[in-house]
């Protein structure tokens, strides 16, 4: 019989023991936890919101012994995808979550606003997958189609909408601001894509276009194609929806909105021809694959955009503007020749690192780049970055590197078991100093979902086969698939 994961979250508060409280150089993690009562979790978000309150999200398996609302679920599947709110002081769960259809639905990425509102993006193959009566679209196209909803603060949908084409889409990201806005991004394959005419649309193939459209697709053919689409608060409309790519494969990863209604988009491209401003740190896919960032005005203008690479491959995974306008990007690459300034780290091997890097507002210069890794294999999720209130740059992945690089008083909080572990590096985004670069983990495979700052304090959750992950709490044993832990910024 399971133990409750409330009472394994106020045990972490209370007492302590691996972690011991443990302070590094201006930060200490003072909460950590096994979670989940459902099975086959896949954490694929975190968010706190103002008030203190922690959103965990992912996947997992209908659960059948759960007291859960049923009013979002459609049919018996295996897949579903869920979101838990949970007082992150007491542990208690507030609400579950759990929507779906009558096959495998996916979530990918998750955002969170201030006041709680929760933004949901993913793939759906299920023909009933539960949409509202005001979404801006509602009927499944291909065999995965995106899905996009919004949560108020009490967990009611307030929108949920699926949309796409022939024959697949999946969306990777979503950014919010305070205004309700959202941004879903992702790759699409097909030539039907919802664009919103007038305004920006699609060069997907050998067609007429109206010479008085603007578009951001450069060739006549396609493989797959990134997407761009901002939603209303409501979700009764796209205010602008329109593909960006060139001939080749693009993807879009990840999405960050700030407070102006501007879109960050980050991803990869095989393609030479991506669009990119004319003050562009490069013009030039240097390489197999190369990174991309993007920045469009909340009409949906290109503002700037450029390619990021060396010699080999790269893919940006996670972007977040700090305080002052500058973009921050962060991937994973296999170049030697990746452009970096001023690193905290070296590449050591010709394995695959994570790659951190500060861009200038029009994306015109690298500021800051460094790579991030050891002599093994390095990885991050989709919403591995995050910027804090104090603006700590905040990036998460797994490392199978036993010289992972480390910083900071009590940094190695793994077993140093033979399977990945999760790392943590923040960075100060006034001086790019590193301040803190640690593994976690446990004799098993631990990986993170997501990374997400509140006030004075960030938050990581993931997966973990580990029975001995690292917690807070006395004779504990592993429930749940899951993990989540907190660290305390103590500058």
């Amino acid at each position: 019989m399971k133990t409750n994961s409330k009472v394994l979250l106020s045990l972490a508060i209370i007492s302590s023991t691996i972690f011991a409280q443990a302070q590094t150089e201006g930060y200490m993690v003072d909460y950590s936890s096994y979670w989940g009562e459902m099975s086959d979790i896949n954490i694929r978000g975190v968010g706190i919101d103002n008030s203190g309150n922690l959103f965990i999200g992912g996947r997992c398996k209908t659960p059948d012994d759960h007291n859960w609302d049923k009013s979002y679920k459609n049919g018996i599947s295996s897949l579903d995808v869920f979101v838990a709110k949970l007082d992150a002081d007491k542990g208690e769960e507030k609400y579950l979550r759990i929507m779906g259809g009558s096959d495998e639905d996916h979530l990918k990425a998750m955002d969170v606003d201030a006041l709680g509102n929760v933004y949901l993006s993913g793939r759906s193959k299920s023909y009933d997958f539960p949409v509202t009566e005001n979404a801006f679209h509602k009927k499944r196209e291909g065999t995965y189609d995106v899905i996009a909803a919004k949560l108020d603060p009490e967990g009611r949908v307030l929108y949920s909408a699926i949309f796409g084409a022939r024959p697949m889409d999946e969306c990777r990201g979503v950014g919010c601001n305070s205004k309700g806005y959202a941004v879903y991004v992702g790759g699409t394959h097909g030539n039907e894509f919802p664009t919103t005419k007038g305004k920006f649309s699609k060069y997907h193939g050998p067609e007429e276009l109206d010479p008085g459209l603007l578009v951001y697709k450069q060739s006549m053919y396609h493989s797959e194609d990134c997407f761009v689409t901002m939603v209303s608060p409501d979700g009764s409309k796209m205010e602008f929806s329109h593909l960006f790519g060139g001939y080749g494969f693009e993807k879009g990863w990840a999405a960050d909105m700030d407070e102006d209604g501007n879109s960050y988009v980050a991803g990869y491209s095989t393609a030479k021809d991506l669009v990119v401003s004319q003050s562009a740190h490069s013009k030039l896919n240097n390489g197999v694959r190369d990174a991309f960032i993007a920045k469009f005005s909340p009409e949906g203008k290109l503002l700037a955009s450029t390619y990021l690479g060396g010699s080999d491959d790269e893919g940006a995974y996670g972007v977040a503007c700090d305080s002052v306008g500058r973009i921050w990007v962060a991937g994973k690459t296999t170049s030697w020749d990746f452009p970096v300034k001023n690193p905290f780290y070296e590449k050591e091997s010709n394995g695959q690192d994570v790659f951190i890097a500060c861009f200038s507002q029009d994306l015109s210069e690298i500021l800051f780049a460094s790579y991030v890794g050891g002599t093994g294999f390095e990885e991050m999720p989709s919403d591995g970055l995050c910027i804090t209130k104090d603006q700590r740059v905040v990036l998460v992945g797994k490392t199978d590197s036993r010289d992972f690089y480390t910083i900071g008083k009590g940094q190695d909080f793994s077993s140093g078991g033979e399977d990945t572990d999760v790392f943590c590096v923040v960075v100060n985004a006034a001086t790019f100093e590193c301040e803190l670069s640690i593994r976690i983990g446990g004799e098993g495979s631990d990986e993170p979902g997501a990374v997400a700052a509140g006030d004075g304090e960030f938050w990581i959750a993931g997966s973990t086969k580990s029975v001995n992950f690292p917690i807070l709490g006395k004779d504990i044993k592993k429930d749940g698939d899951a993990f989540i832990l907190r660290f305390l910024d103590k500058h």
